[in-house]
């Protein structure tokens, strides 16, 4: 029952700060639609800023599971590099065009907690290590090379999720896609 509460709350949560954002969702709006008292809530998250921290937690591994699960039907380099862009559109279409949790997060947050911006950019690099990793499995290319074609496919893959929020198409993620598919 306990790890029920915490799942409920964590959902609930998942889908307030990703369709409504952090700042705009408040502690008891959680509590009412998780359907959870209030002293169940302060036992798992003392704080609204401990709740945004397992969130966090909890959309990294979401994206990451959900690109390795995507890589496993994979043959090649290139096109788990590719599949990275296809897991960006179908969140994207499954979340209303809602964004990225980690860029609108980092948005939304003044300056001064250092611990998120920290998470935030953990995110970032695991992606472009993954991304260098692939590049140096698909071909020779020298450490520079590899740095600077990471750099671009997270940048397409930055930007085209943007202008797919922006636009609410996805347009914008294809077209970065198409791109890194003649790079790679």
């Amino acid at each position: 029952m306990k790890a029920d509460v915490r799942s409920r709350i964590l959902d609930t949560v998942g889908r307030l700060f990703h369709s409504q954002g952090y700042n705009s969702t408040g502690i008891n709006q959680v509590i009412a639609e998780a359907e959870v008292a209030k002293a169940s809530f302060y036992q798992y998250f003392p704080s609204k800023m401990d709740l945004l921290v397992e969130y966090l937690h909890q959309s990294h591994t979401k994206v990451m599971a959900e690109w390795q699960e995507a890589m496993a039907a994979c043959t090649t380099p290139k096109e788990k590099i590719l599949e990275l862009f296809e897991c960006r559109i179908r969140r994207q279409v499954r979340t209303n065009f809602c964004g990225c949790a980690f860029v609108k997060i980092s948005a939304e947050l003044p300056q001064g907690h250092e611990s998120v911006y920290e998470l935030i950019q953990e995110h970032r690099q695991q992606i472009k290590r993954k991304i260098g990793e692939l590049l140096k499995e698909n071909g020779p290319l020298s450490a520079a090379e590899v740095k600077e074609k990471t750099e671009l496919i997270y940048l397409l893959y930055e930007g085209g999720g943007i202008e797919t929020s922006i636009q609410r198409n996805i347009a914008g993620l294809k077209a970065a896609k198409r791109i890194v598919e003649a790079q790679v």
